[in-house]
């Protein structure tokens, strides 16, 4: 899955193309012909018309990790959909005039042709432009850009081999051609060919210092190769050529966080935001950092915001849940991870957090289901089985949750204690045999998980003394991390709070 589609860095390449044959064109007079207005008029707005709908991003897991432990969230940059081509078009009235004046002095002339090509690539139609283009090769008449030109619409057609080596044929013709450095290195970018990249990019640069393609690629580069204070270097660059480009902000944003600078990786995303205020991740990423550093009410903030703005998305309810559940807003958190069920049923990463939840507050039913849902995906934490069938026990459903253990015990390996647990919950007597096998087991994070269940299995059984005192055991373990620790913690606040005589 993949975050919103922003068009091509290839594209926005075209415009440093068509900006110097605009230039070139200057001595043509100016001449109005209805049609072509008409033509240009409606493949400008074409250009400038808005993009696809929010896929998605990679699954992201819910348990958090205390913050001194944890790595800085993941900032997603895609690398070959980081420039809109409507932000860097330039000016497209100069480009409509300048048009005008090559048709009106030469309508075939190849000067005229590279132009028209230019603005049939701009609206996306690389087919007509291919044709024109291919034209003027066939007539030995293409230079350097036309052959550019070609290897756009090329790549826009998928023809990744025709592109690189027309992009080649460019540098051959004109080695310091910038534009077709930076989309050759694009190209290897995309291959995952690091190394070759990064030359190409540095030969764009070279060419031209102030080629913001080649800059950004340059940067997505280093962070590949985790040279992250380099690639901050690249993309400061990239800011100060496009300082009202938002994505810019985002990528460098990335270098920050992974290099430890995480207030300049926030500085940045806000300033993303501020120029994109209806940007999606924006607010995703922010609030992943804000939670990092603890401002959980900013990112709460921010997830807020991303739901407002999708809705019908899944992702910012997985992560305003989370805030209300830091928050101790348990309704709310619910409804969140509820929603996310729905909108998502096979996003299993909500459904340990939700179950644990909905245990907590004795929505029990609840909690045996989304207990059961993680279970099906991640099919050896057996510790889920029993606690669905937990859901169903302390619910009131004694058979249902007998009869999901025996379907599932098959699943646990007769060595290891939750077999043991689940022979306990479904055999009478079995707890003896239990108890006495941990009497003797060393090893202290399989004890706890064990000893949690064996308190379970007495609070159902009534005998709630020897419960507390198992609860106990697992809370004084301070294993962090285990579910059954939170679990226990929770038992021990809410209906254990008091010693039982």
């Amino acid at each position: 899955m993949q975050r919103e589609k922003r068009n091509s860095l290839t594209q926005v390449s075209f415009s440093y193309s068509i900006s110097t044959q605009i230039k070139q064109n200057q001595k043509f007079k100016v001449y109005t012909h209805p049609l072509m207005i008409l033509f240009i008029a409606l493949s400008i707005a074409l250009l400038f018309s808005g993009c696809a709908g929010l896929p998605e991003k990679p699954e992201e897991k819910t348990q958090k990790p205390a913050p001194e432990k944890e790595a800085p969230p993941e900032i997603e940059v895609d690398p070959y959909q980081a420039i809109s081509s409507s932000k860097a078009a330039g000016n497209p009235n100069e480009a409509i005039s300048n048009f005008e004046e090559a048709y009106s002095k030469d309508p075939e002339s190849p000067e005229t042709q590279l132009l028209y090509s230019s603005l049939l690539i701009s609206v996306g139609k690389a087919v007509e432009a291919e044709t024109v283009l291919q034209k003027l090769v066939e007539n030995e008449q293409a230079d350097a850009d036309a052959l550019y030109n070609l290897a756009l619409a090329k790549g826009m057609q998928g023809k990744t081999a025709e592109q690189a080596s027309l992009l080649k044929q460019t540098i051959e013709k004109d080695p310091d051609h910038a534009p077709a450095h930076a989309t050759l290195g694009e190209i290897y970018l995309k291959k995952k060919k690091l190394d070759l990249a990064q030359q190409q990019f540095a030969k764009s640069i070279d060419a031209d210092p102030d080629n913001f393609i080649a800059r950004t690629g340059y940067g997505h580069v280093l962070i590949r190769k985790k040279k992250y204070e380099e690639a901050v270097e690249q993309l400061d660059k990239a800011v100060e050529l496009k300082p009202n480009y938002p994505f810019s902000y985002v990528d460098r944003a990335k270098a920050k966080s992974s290099s430890g600078d995480i207030n300049g990786a926030l500085a940045d995303l806000t300033e993303a935001v501020k120029l994109d205020p209806d940007h999606y991740w924006n607010y995703i990423d922010r609030g992943k950092l804000r939670l990092y550093v603890g401002n959980i009410e900013k990112a709460y903030k921010d997830f807020d915001r991303a739901v407002e703005l999708r809705p019908d998305y899944f992702l910012g309810y997985v992560y305003r849940g989370g805030a209300h559940d830091d928050m101790d807003k348990v309704e709310a958190a619910l409804n969140d991870y509820n929603k996310v069920t729905t909108l998502r049923p096979d996003y299993y990463p909500i459904y340990q957090p939700y179950a644990l939840l909905a245990f907590e507050q004795e929505k029990y039913l609840e909690a045996a289901r989304a207990f059961q849902k993680h279970y099906e995906r991640y099919t050896k934490d057996h510790g889920h089985a029993i606690m669905a069938a937990a859901g169903y026990y302390f619910a009131g459903e004694k058979e249902k949750g007998d009869t999901y253990l025996k379907q599932h015990m098959n699943q646990m390996p007769r060595d290891t204690y939750m077999y043991d647990v689940a022979r306990t919950f479904t055999e009478k007597g079995y707890d003896n045999y239990l108890l006495t096998k941990l009497n003797s087991e060393s090893k202290v994070t399989i004890k706890t998980r064990a000893l949690f269940y064996a308190a379970l299995y007495y609070e159902l059984q009534g005998n709630l003394g020897l419960a507390r005192k198992y609860y106990l055991e697992v809370d004084e373990a301070n294993l962090y991390g285990l579910i059954e620790t939170r679990l226990a913690e929770s038992k021990l606040k809410d209906a254990f709070d008091e010693p039982t005589e």
